[in-house]
Parts: C-alpha cells; sequence; structure tokens
C-alpha cells in the first residue's frame, strides 16, 4: 500500500514537471 502511494506520487510529480516544461515552452514560443 505504501508503495502504490509512493508510486502515485511519485508520478504526480513528475506530471506536474511535465506540464510546467510544457507551460514554459509554449510560453517562450509565445513570446
Amino acid at each position: 500500500m505504501r508503495q502504490t502511494g509512493d508510486s502515485r506520487v511519485t508520478k504526480a510529480a513528475t506530471n506536474a514537471k511535465q506540464r510546467l516544461n510544457d507551460v514554459a515552452h509554449a510560453t517562450e514560443n509565445f513570446w
């Protein structure tokens, strides 16, 4: 159970990081 929770948190963090990268690139292209 704990392992699943950690995996979920890690996945969420990875998704958030990827989203931030996407936003940064989009902003770069926008400007």
